[in-house]
């Protein structure tokens, strides 16, 4: 909707009464400025008041690259000056004073001035707004005169493209022989009226040019609606008619594409956006973008400011509402291959591109999961195979253990490692006379247990040989114990072997068994063979004495009988006993 004339002396007294009524106002006197931060500020002009397209489209991106690369929404400051609708002396004194408010003790930052209004006013008012920080302009026609200006300037220079925008329109309609340029009554000023009237002026061929600027808003309408069929039309900006109405273009564009009988090219995306066939334009949301990158680079030191002007260009691109250009008849081969198109509507193709990729990605990667799948069902396959055959292979050993287990010979008892026993096969309960059950649980230190050594010391539970490999982590033994059994009431005899066990790469065991044989008979028979020895040794050393004490006494006689024989010969008389056997005795034997 069209906004309607404003009422030019109500506005200061009804800014005022807002202000006054305002939380803010109440905060100049008594709160006082808001504290000072750390951060750099960074304070956003927008000269004219809220709702006006174009401008709007430049912050959103601005600031969410702000905010992208690190800064706080507490250190941003969007304030739309509404200079455009109340541009008396005392609206921008109240504005400046509720500025000056919010920014003091800050003084360095960036001022970024989104429009001309803007940055008139900074310039002219707002020398102490953040003194020692420079402003960046981001929608600037050509260079600013920055002689004037008390601060450093980064400028985006984005020149409205008046001859592009006419190459494209002549491009498309080669037949025009006229040209209106539609305007509002103080427009003559505005920065698109140099451009298109030089460029209008440098063509080979001129066209017969008309503007609106001195008609009122009903009389611009019965113009554009009944252009000869040889025109074509500019539209540059519109906010105020002869009579002295107030309008927002960008709503004015879109009431001129309704009522056009001709096609209306334009200088900015923002009145394309409204219904207008199309130019050569800056795309308003990208250069918010660049705008906040420029700004990061200068707040995080980045960009230096060497000279009073710092110039970035911003790149224009052909843009065009395909609807309007189907319903003027122009062919849209002749546009550049960059051109952006505006509700363009979509082939089946591409109306269905997306859903196609989907479909096509989805279809991969069933197949991709289906093979998998196969994959991994044979592995699964060949997997529970081998785990079938491990475990056949895992049963038969264990049946075999049990097996070995329950019917070898030897006794055999596990212990936990805290002496527990846990384990007994039927070996060692026919051994030591008792049942697992009573066995169970029990560990050597129990006083039931009784051990002895083969010369009947009693042995401590300590020192029983599962005892001693668990402590030590060694074999024990084979070692020879007496164990008494409560069945006998004596004491049997066993050869034990203690042998511990370790999980790998621990050198503490969590298991010891030992495996014992009763050696009782084995060890009676060998006690009785050594008696017999020993009686056999004493018997032997008896008829030892007896053999030689008997031949002592034959020897004696031997000798009488000699000396008998000597005497008789002497005497020159027979021997008389024959002593010729005790010749052949030992030489030491003889005497």
């Amino acid at each position: 909707m069209i906004a309607g004339p404003i009422a030019r002396p109500f506005a200061a007294p009804f800014l005022l009464l807002l202000l006054f009524l305002s939380p803010a106002w109440a905060v100049i006197p008594r709160a006082g400025p808001s504290p000072p931060s750390e951060n750099p500020r960074v304070l956003i002009l927008i000269g004219p008041q809220y709702g006006l397209p174009m401008l709007e489209a430049v912050i959103p991106p601005l600031v969410g690259t702000l905010t992208d690369g690190g800064f706080s929404l507490d250190d941003i400051f969007v304030e739309f000056l509404d200079l455009q609708r109340n541009d008396d002396p005392e609206h921008r004194t109240l504005v400046l004073a509720l500025l000056r408010n919010k920014l003091a003790d800050s003084r360095d930052g960036l001022i970024i001035a989104v429009n001309q209004g803007a940055v008139d006013f900074v310039i002219q008012e707002g020398a102490d707004l953040l003194p020692d920080a420079p402003m960046l302009i981001p929608i600037q026609e050509k260079q600013p005169d920055w002689r004037n200006a008390s601060r450093k300037l980064i400028t985006l220079i984005s020149r409205q493209d008046a001859e592009g925008t006419l190459r494209h329109a002549l491009n498309l309609f080669p037949d025009t022989r006229r040209a209106a340029v539609i305007m509002g009554k103080d427009d003559h000023r505005a920065p698109f009226v140099e451009p298109i009237s030089m460029a209008l002026a440098a063509l080979p061929r001129q066209l017969k040019v008309e503007t609106t600027a001195h008609l009122s808003w009903d009389e611009m309408l019965k113009l554009v609606a009944n252009l000869p069929r040889d025109a074509i039309a500019f539209y540059g900006s519109y906010f105020e008619d002869i009579t002295g109405r107030s309008f927002v273009p960008a709503e004015v564009a879109g009431r001129v594409a309704e009522k056009a009988n001709v096609p209306v090219f334009a200088f900015r995306d923002m009145h394309i956006a409204q219904g207008l066939t199309g130019g050569s334009v800056a795309i308003t949301s990208d250069l918010g973008r660049q705008a906040g990158r420029i700004a990061l680079d200068y707040l995080q030191g980045r960009l230096r400011l060497t000279h009073p002007v710092t110039a970035f260009d911003v790149p224009n691109a052909p843009l065009f509402d395909w609807q309007q250009l189907q319903r003027w008849g122009a062919d849209v081969r002749k546009l550049p291959e960059n051109t952006i198109f505006l509700n363009r509507p979509t082939s089946s193709w591409d109306e269905h591109m997306d859903a196609v990729f989907v479909a096509v990605v989805s279809f991969t990667l069933l197949l991709l999961l289906a093979a998998a799948l196969i994959i991994i069902n044979r592995r699964q396959k060949a997997a529970l195979v081998r785990l079938r055959q491990t475990e056949k292979s895992l049963w038969d050993s264990e049946e075999q253990h049990r097996w070995l287990f329950e019917t070898m010979a030897q006794g055999v008892i596990y212990q936990a490692a805290d002496g527990t026993i846990i384990s007994a096969n039927p070996a060692a309960e026919r051994i030591l006379g008792l049942s697992f059950d009573q066995m169970r649980g029990k560990t050597s230190m129990d006083p039931r247990w009784k051990m002895i050594k083969a010369d009947g010391s009693e042995v401590p539970g300590t020192e029983h040989p599962g005892m001693v490999a668990l402590r030590t982590g060694e074999t024990v033994g084979p070692v020879i114990r007496g164990v008494f059994h409560p069945g006998r009431n004596a004491f049997i005899w066993l050869s034990i072997t203690a042998i511990p066990l370790c999980r790998a790469g621990e050198s503490q065991p969590f298991e010891a068994y030992a495996t014992f044989n009763d050696i009782t008979r084995q060890k009676m028979l060998n006690d009785q063979l050594e008696q017999h020895v020993r009686d056999m040794e004493q018997r032997y050393g008896e008829l030892e004495s007896f053999r030689n004490a008997s031949v002592g006494r034959e020897l004696d006689m031997i000798a009488l009988k000699r000396r008998i024989n000597e005497l008789s010969r002497q005497l020159g008389q027979a021997e008389p006993y024959d002593l010729g056997f005790a010749d052949a005795l030992p030489e030491d034997e003889r005497s």
